[in-house]
């Protein structure tokens, strides 16, 4: 088993994309942004939530959770991000260049 995300196309019914990723991801979420900026949201066992582009697949690590994030989460305008451990639930603004 490799540590990556494989984005599926149902109607090729192939993997069309391959991400490679630092740490194992608890949890994942895809904004709904232009394909152009679209972003991946990723939870992981170590704590950490990481951004990634999907284009260029460039990524920022950022920790503050206590423990394992168990669900991740774009909110519909993409300027948010909700993550939640066990016991604690964060708010991210997110501010992009």
């Amino acid at each position: 088993m490799e540590k990556c995300l494989q984005i599926y196309n149902i109607n090729k019914k192939q993997i069309i994309r391959t991400i490679k990723l630092n740490h194992w991801c608890s949890s994942f979420d895809i904004s709904n942004m232009k394909i152009s900026n679209q972003l991946i949201a990723i939870g992981t066992n170590e704590r950490l939530v990481q951004l990634k582009d999907y284009t260029q697949e460039t990524f920022q690590d950022f920790l503050g959770s206590s423990d394992r994030i168990e669900n991740i989460k774009f909110n519909k305008s993409n300027d948010l991000l909700i993550t939640t451990s066990s016991n604690e639930i964060f708010v991210w603004k997110l501010v992009l260049n």
